[in-house]
């Protein structure tokens, strides 16, 4: 080809740069994991990682909403490439996740964490503990705002114990495109069908015009997706399912104007919340709830955040380090004992532990982090160890339902 002959000298460099950018950092790391998505960027990666290092190991999350060709493409070039492939399976926690949490949205992207994350800090936990671990992905800075400000290495808190890095940070899509090209590498068939990028069909970071390439071309699929949305949509002004306005759980301004030319009804909040948190004085917190919770879990869980309870017939009574509580059905009232205690964060870790007790999807993100085996999953469910637990409360900083449900659902006033 000749864009290809003509761009060699620049991508000999880039090739080059990156193979020096894996060898490099690989030699401070036990082991080393290659990201392979299915998508080209992550195959633009493994080609250099295996001119790097040789024989790797492949790392694939199945989020449970990949393309059937995504999944075939990924088993065919791990046997093309005779590399040992590593499945982070998320199962149907996406699936489970959506009738707790609802719809993901761009500003509410819950389903990164239960369908991916939390699987591949599982894998990571179980076949790495202990080792000091280099994962390689595919990232780009030009792909988003975001990614242009992340740097080449970098940690992730959702995942234990690994270092993320980047080779092909500062590649362009057409370096990469003209590198696969030269390289004579297989390809995801999805390109060839339309699709612009490969990962999860019902991502709302999509645009409209790729929800019309999965419509014609995964039409099964896209008519599941449809259904919930539809069922969730009951709840948003007419018009806002198929006007792709699920996509935000608070409109962006652009989005706004969109929906008025549209002449659609616009509200500031899409979703309900779980309830409201008022200061009713110095150092005295009332929080009122919109949904019912598991009574005899929460008095056992309640430990995860150092709090002992007593049950009587006026409600749960709460002592812990630096505070009361009393919770009465969906009615609760917090006072500060010490002034130092911050009264907000301690009553997201109460409705945290709230939720937890009846909404729990069964993602493990706890059991991963849990740093003394107090939490263990178990056939879909979380099963709690009182004696093994120190009340560090690690398990709420990495719950997503306390991190995207609680803290996106409680209204303060």
């Amino acid at each position: 080809m000749d864009a290809v002959r003509v761009n060699s000298r620049v991508l000999d460099g880039l090739e080059e740069s990156a193979v020096k950018f894996i060898r490099n950092l690989a030699r401070r790391f036990d082991e080393v994991l290659v990201s392979f998505s299915g998508g080209k960027d992550s195959m633009a990666l493994l080609l250099l990682s295996i001119k790097a290092l040789g024989d790797v190991k492949i790392l694939f999350n199945n989020t449970g909403i990949e393309a059937p060709q995504t999944l075939e493409y990924v088993n065919r070039v791990a046997e093309k490439y005779g590399l040992e492939l590593l499945v982070a399976d998320a199962g149907d926690g996406f699936w489970r996740g959506v009738e707790v949490f609802g719809p993901p949205a761009r500003d509410y992207r819950w389903c990164c964490k239960v369908a991916k994350l939390v699987p591949i800090a599982r894998l990571v936990k179980e076949r790495f503990r202990g080792k000091r671990l280099l994962m390689l992905v595919g990232q780009r800075r030009w792909e988003s705002l975001a990614r242009y400000k992340s740097p080449p290495v970098w940690r992730n808190r959702w995942i234990p114990g690994a270092t993320i890095a980047s080779p092909i940070n500062e590649w362009s899509a057409l370096h990469v495109w003209l590198y696969l090209f030269r390289e004579g590498a297989p390809v995801n068939p999805l390109y060839e069908m339309g699709f612009d990028r490969i990962g999860c069909w019902p991502c709302p970071a999509s645009e409209l015009g790729e929800f019309a390439t999965v419509e014609r071309m995964l039409p099964n699929l896209w008519a599941k997706w449809m259904s919930i949305l539809k069922r969730w949509g009951s709840r948003l002004p007419e018009g806002w399912v198929e006007a792709g306005l699920w996509r935000w759980r608070r409109l962006p301004k652009d989005q706004i104007r969109h929906a008025e030319k549209l002449g659609l009804r616009v509200v500031r909040e899409v979703w309900e919340h779980l309830g409201e948190v008022q200061t009713s004085g110095e150092g005295h917190v009332v929080f009122r709830l919109s949904f019912d919770y598991d009574h005899d879990v929460v008095l056992k869980q309640l430990k995860m955040i150092g709090g002992t309870a007593v049950s009587g017939d006026d409600g749960v009574a709460v002592t812990g380090r630096g505070y009361t509580a009393v919770i009465r059905g969906r009615v609760g009232e917090v006072k500060a004992i010490d002034p130092s205690v911050d009264l907000h964060s301690l009553v997201v870790d109460l409705v945290g532990i709230l939720v937890r007790s009846s909404k729990c999807v069964g993602c493990g993100s706890c059991v991963n982090w849990c740093p003394t085996g107090a939490l263990r999953l178990r056939g879909g469910s979380v099963e709690f160890d009182p004696s093994k637990c120190t009340s560090c409360r690690v398990c709420n900083r990495v719950c997503p339902l306390v991190q995207y449900l609680v803290r996106h659902g409680l209204r303060v006033k």
